[in-house]
């Protein structure tokens, strides 16, 4: 099983958050990015927000596929597993 990576996780919000767009739509902040994510996923913008926290161990495993649609939304692997591929 692939275990998050909040760290890379936090890289890419923070890219996003750089670019200030994200799908065609303004990301002024973090706060708005949590948002977006959070309403494309169903869950609660505050969740997504402590998958930041460096204690965080992300989507939770019980809702299964909570990890692969977070990934396709960012479009992107959020995962160890891929990371350590790559090095």
């Amino acid at each position: 099983m692939m275990k998050f990576d909040n760290a890379k996780y936090r890289t890419v919000l923070n890219l996003i958050k750089k670019t200030g767009e994200f799908k065609g739509k303004a990301v002024p902040s973090k706060a708005r990015l949590h948002e977006m994510i959070g309403d494309a996923l169903g869950i609660s913008h505050n969740t997504v927000k402590d998958w930041e926290r460096a204690t965080s161990n992300g989507p939770d495993p019980r809702i299964p596929g909570l990890l692969e649609q977070l990934e396709a939304y960012l479009e992107v692997d959020c995962g160890k597993e891929q990371l350590n591929q790559l090095n």
